[in-house]
């Protein structure tokens, strides 16, 4: 049962008492490991769960085994219900299951696309995890819908910008034209409004 620490053989003879206090020590080690992989996988666990970028593992065969929250906001799936599955099923986009093919094949890739109804411009990457996790990708989402809609706004900004001065700018090139070609034709009380 793995309670070790627990066991009492009263008046047993040495090799016994020696063979119990064997079995203590590698217990006590081993108590001390799974108490560092529970503390390492908690951390893991935290820091996957709070990441803003979605994080996708699957195995050789393409079956999800690690799916984190930002992700399951991505695919509208819980991680529950994704794990063991195929990606093609969790994903639900082509050419993310391309992009994992290909990243198969031993080099990260990069995708950008737009997917869902709610238009979310995506950064897509493509990890193999070699010898970490042999045959394992992971996928990487970062959502890029802010980025792209704050460009937009910058583009559609700096086209009206440019749009509302070009007009005025028309006008007064127009009068510094007329003013450089032929002024001493022009009443100096034209000279003056024009300039």
């Amino acid at each position: 049962e793995g309670k070790y620490e627990e066991v009492v053989i009263p008046k047993a003879p040495a090799e016994i008492r020696d063979l119990r206090d064997t079995l203590r020590q590698t217990a006590e080690r081993l108590g001390e490991q799974i108490s560092d992989l529970t503390r390492e996988r908690a951390t893991l666990s935290a820091v996957l769960s709070q990441m803003t970028d979605g994080v996708l593992i699957a195995d050789q065969g393409g079956k999800v085994q690690l799916l984190n929250r930002a992700a399951e906001r991505l695919f509208h799936i819980k991680e529950k219900n994704a794990m063991g599955r195929s990606i093609v099923e969790v994903m639900r986009h082509h050419q993310l299951v391309d992009l994992w093919s290909e990243t198969r094949e031993g080099d990260p890739k990069s995708i950008t696309l737009e997917i869902g109804s709610d238009h979310k411009f995506l950064q897509v990457i493509g990890i193999p995890l070699g010898a970490d996790l042999p045959g394992s990708i992971m996928i990487l989402l970062q959502d890029l819908t802010m980025v792209h809609r704050m460009d937009m706004i910058r583009r559609d900004f700096i086209s009206n910008v440019s749009h509302e001065l070009r007009t005025p700018l028309t006008n007064i090139t127009g009068f510094a034209i007329a003013l450089r070609e032929s002024w001493r034709t022009f009443d100096p009380a034209e000279v003056d409004e024009f300039l």
